[in-house]
């Protein structure tokens, strides 16, 4: 009857498909490597490393003549042959993508795949992250061949569950699968979806006139305008690989280097908090609102320059045909050093606050301050000539990061006719570090109208209209800072999985997995602001070596925008203001108790980022059953599997806790303790199920159902007791019982956020190589994250006394129920003379929503968009290749509020990208590629609460670059 359902499709055929499809998944998503030749793997063979048959592949239309196949449209459509043959939704990027075009890393492909954006790191601080179906980074799995590589966050600080996809340049790759949804064998994908990255694999190459060996050889120049700047960078990239003894021994080796660096002007507005005001009205009566008031402004110009560094290497061992050995190696550094000119205009200097706001000096919106005009302001003390006037500081910044990331291990594979067992031991090491210099001036405005401004609903603010322009003379350098930050992120997995068939049509697979994590942040800082006459003047001459930059050009920012051109990269800050420094000792060597002990005159205590000195250990180990699964249904032939994974998560955070202690209710200090230890241990365990089920009604069509639970474990930095509290003595709780402790806490007792997932997905493939996707999603969270404000609560060690503190909650539940719709059509099919041309469009619309109001407002997801847009316009023929691409994203919840940044719900405007490239085959092994990005000049912008409440605004530079690729 099966025989009879499938027609044209004979067993073996089909078999091999889903033999492929099992191989696949079992290697990519659970071991790492690949014993036979995967989807993506063939592509690899197709692309041969640039060889003369590059990515070809042959294809019979209806009308049975032959159609060769190269570039965008093999790489679509090699994509497209994985999306049908997988047991999951899933998308791929093909080696077609990677090492050929100018990208400066894997996040430049992604931006490309249906379904996925990036979240730019386009501050500066936080890398490059992705989210799958508007679902964003935090909520999404990342591996690297099928291992969890550690993370470096935000400045190594927070955020270290978010892997930051810009340390992966595309030149060490093979490839990527993103898992739209799960089955039991992956490792634990996140609410999103699942990243999974992949090297190379010397004998996945198809080598031809029986060469032994391939290669290819990249050099790229590229030219950055932003600010009115033009800046040039480099870079180098090399594959060299061969395949030995009878082709069983395979080696191949992939490295590059390259230098990116570009200007941006930027604007934040700094230090919101609620505040009271004095508002006069116009009879003269005075009110006094609580807003979100913006203490100050800064706006600056980042010159900044990324440095990567990697490389990958793979040794591939085949004895037999029931052996698959194979050791591989990735190292990739991004060293990035950013010189920043920067200006903060106060709005807290001179007790302001306390001053009275005239009718129209202030304007009040969604419940903020969108508007102040000193010119209507009286101050508070008319004896004090400084009273009530805003400052400005100049605050130069020499801010640089580093970032290392390392991932390798053993993979080994033996199978029987119908017994596969495989094995994986891995290691991975992430390391951040900080060098952050600060350098203050100050300077009063000698008048009230000295600094006003207007939050607008696009662009910067409007700062400083009107005002007296800025000069060097102005400014007195008063203090400077140095303040370093060092994070490790390292660990190891063991993997053991099994699968049997059962019988023609089920496999039953098992496996195991164990996996350590050790993360350990460390700071330590010094300061000087009793500059000597001489120190002085020294500074004056070497930050601010004479002329103006003209800031954020185009926009209305009155005087403020042409500031004094400073050169905080030119200072040596150890050497001229700060003792010498050994990272070997305390707080940066040793256990971690040694992070109290401050080195001489570096200290931590009064820091306020103190909270970021934590460290974790976390334990994991899962188990998982799967069943897959060949029958028919209602006479259609239908493959699927089923499975449960168990997962027992265990967790022992250390912090160290700031206590201060008063003795009235006025707040005086009775005696502060800093650096108390503290230790958490949490576990917990999570059972995850899951089903997918493929019908095929043709031979052309896919339809999917999909059911799966999922999870999303909390930061680390929230499961840390890293408590910074105020706690009344016991004398005040005598005289006042009611008084109560406040403060941030981290929360030793969060569970993971869980998703129950559900898909549906109908896709259909034509013969003439296009293809039509339609989905349907929902899911359903519970336990999700979020900063809560607890009143009267306890907390471990002070037994029943009663506090106000803010800290991560499992808070509410959520929900995210959308579609996505795309296709792949090659214009040929509809039109014979537009041969060659294609089209790839992809659109998605999530409704998101967290049940429980975040500082009053109702949010969606963090990184959740609610449209999506990716489009692709291609032309790929003969010795040409040229694309034009698209990305839309409609506003989103970009961050949750941070405690001492943002604490506020912080939203991105809409943002729209357009890329495009072209490549030239100029012999058989020679090839020149054209490429540009963010054409449209495409901006960010933040705000809060609404779109008139500003926040930030980054001047994103146009690139261009030229590529020449060599291949043998």
């Amino acid at each position: 009857m099966f025989n009879r359902a499938i027609g044209n499709w004979n067993r073996p055929a089909l078999r091999e498909r889903w033999s492929r499809r099992y191989c696949h998944l079992a290697s990519a998503a659970l071991v790492g490597g690949a014993s036979c030749l995967t989807p993506i793997a063939a592509a690899v063979a197709q692309t041969v490393a640039g060889q003369a048959g590059e990515g070809r592949t042959e294809e019979k239309t209806e009308a049975l003549e032959t159609v060769v196949v190269t570039g965008i449209r093999a790489s679509l459509e090699s994509a497209q042959r994985v999306k049908r043959n997988a047991a999951t939704v899933v998308e791929a990027i093909t080696p077609e993508d990677l090492g050929k075009f100018t990208d400066n890393s894997i996040a430049d492909q992604l931006q490309r795949v249906p379904g996925v954006q990036i979240d730019r790191n386009t501050d500066g601080r936080s890398g490059d992250h992705v989210s799958v179906r508007g679902i964003g980074g935090e909520y999404v799995t990342t591996t690297i061949n099928g291992r969890s590589p550690g993370g470096y966050g935000k400045e190594g600080q927070q955020f270290l569950r978010q892997f930051a996809v810009e340390v992966l340049p595309g030149e060490i790759l093979s490839g990527a699968l993103v898992y739209k949804t799960s089955s039991a064998e992956m490792i634990e994908p996140g609410m999103g979806g699942a990243v999974d990255f992949q090297t190379l694999r010397p004998l996945d190459y198809k080598l031809k006139d029986g060469k032994q060996y391939f290669g290819s050889f990249t050099v790229k120049g590229n030219e950055s305008s932003g600010s009115g700047a033009t800046k040039f960078g480099n870079g180098v990239s090399g594959i060299v690989g061969g395949k030995l003894v009878g082709n069983t021994l395979g080696f191949v080796v992939a490295a590059m280097t390259s230098k990116n660096p570009y200007q941006m002007d930027f604007m934040e507005g700094n230090s919101v908090s609620q505040q009271t005001l004095n508002v006069q009205a116009a009879d003269g009566t005075v009110s006094r609102p609580s807003v979100i008031f913006y203490n100050n402004f800064t706006i600056g110009r980042s010159r900044r320059d990324d440095q990567r560094h990697a490389i990958s290497g793979d040794l591939q061992w085949k004895p037999t045909e029931n052996w698959d050995i194979n050791v591989d190696y990735l190292s990739s550094k991004l060293n990035r050093f950013d010189n920043r000119d920067t200006y903060v205009a106060d709005f807290s200097a001179n007790n302001i606050l306390n001053g009275t706001f005239l009718p129209g000096g202030v304007t009040i919106s969604h419940g903020a301050v969108t508007a102040l005009d000193m010119t209507k302001y009286l101050p508070p003390d008319a004896s004090d000539p400084n009273s009530g006037k805003p400052g400005v500081l100049g605050f130069p910044i020499d801010y640089n990061n580093y970032s290392t990331t390392k991932i390798g291990g053993l993979n080994a594979k033996w199978h029987s006719d119908k017994l596969k067992v495989e094995g994986d031991l891995s290691f991975n090491k992430t390391q951040t570090f900080q060098n952050l210099g600060w350098f203050y001036a100050s300077y009063t405005y000698p008048s009230f109208t000295g600094l006003n401004y207007t939050s607008n609903t696009s662009g910067p603010a409007s700062i400083n209209v009107g005002a007296p322009a800025l000069s060097l003379s102005d400014f007195n350098t008063i203090g400077a800072l140095r303040r370093y930050f060092k994070m490790k992120n390292e660990g190891g997995e063991a993997h053991l999985s099994a699968s049997y068939e059962l019988s023609d049509n089920d496999t039953l697979k098992v496996g195991f997995r164990h996996s350590t994590a050790d993360v350990d942040t460390r700071n330590a800082y010094n300061s000087s602001f009793a500059l000597t006459g001489a120190q002085n003047t020294l500074l004056q001459g070497i930050l601010y070596p004479g002329g103006t930059d003209n800031l954020l050009a185009g926009h209305t920012i009155g005087n403020f925008g042409s500031v004094p051109a400073q050169s905080p990269s030119s200072v040596n800050g150890s050497a001229f203001f700060n003792p010498a420094f050994d990272f070997n000792q305390a707080p940066f060597g040793g256990d971690f108790s040694n992070a109290s002990q401050a080195q001489g005159a570096w200290s931590g205590n009064a820091d306020p980022s103190i909270g970021y000195i934590y460290a974790n250990k976390e334990k994991v180990d899962a188990v998982f059953g799967q069943l897959d699964f060949e029958n028919t249904f209602w006479g259609m032939p239908v493959d699927g599997n089923v499975g449960l994974r168990l997962v027992r998560t265990e967790n022992r955070a250390r912090a160290f806790q700031t206590i201060t202690t008063v003795n009235n209710t006025s707040g005086t200090d009775l005696h502060t303790e800093s650096f108390i230890p503290a230790e958490a241990i949490t576990s917990h365990t999570n059972a995850l199920p899951s089903l997918n089920i493929t019908l095929h009604p043709n031979q052309d069509t896919n339809l999917r159902f999909g059911v799966g639970k999922t999870m999303s474990r909390p930061e680390y930095l929230d499961m840390a007791p890293n408590n910074n509290l105020t706690v009344p003595s016991a004398a005040l709780l005598l005289t006042n019982p009611d008084s109560r402790g406040t403060g941030t806490a981290g929360n030793q007792n969060l569970k993971p956020a869980t998703s129950w997932n559900f898909d549906s997905t109908l896709e259909y493939y034509t013969r003439s190589g296009a293809s039509y996707v339609a989905s349907l999603f929902y899911k359903r969270v519970s336990n999700f994250i979020a900063p809560v404000v607890t009143l009267n609560t306890t907390l471990p060690g002070y037994g029943s006394m009663l506090f106000n503190v803010t800290q991560p909650q499992n808070m509410s539940k959520g929900h995210a129920a959308g579609m996505e719709l795309g296709l792949n059509q090659p214009l040929r099919a509809l039109l014979p003379e537009l041969d060659g041309f294609g089209i790839q469009a992809n659109f998605t619309y999530v409704d998101s929503a967290i049940d429980q109001p975040i500082s009053g407002q109702k949010v969606s997801f963090p990184g959740v968009s609610k449209r999506n847009v990716n489009g692709i316009a291609y032309y790929s023929k003969g010795d040409w290749d040229a694309r034009v691409a698209v990305t839309y994203r409609s506003a989103y919840l970009s961050q949750f509020p941070w405690a001492g940044y943002v604490p506020y719900p912080l939203f991105t405007d809409p943002l729209l990208n357009v890329d495009a490239s072209a490549t030239y085959k100029v012999t058989e092994h020679m090839s020149v590629t054209v490429s540009a990005s963010n054409l449209t000049r495409q901006n960010r912008r933040d705000y809060l609460t609404d779109t008139t409440v500003f926040e930030h605004y980054y001047e994103v530079p146009r690139t261009y670059a030229l590529a020449l690729r060599a291949s043998f």
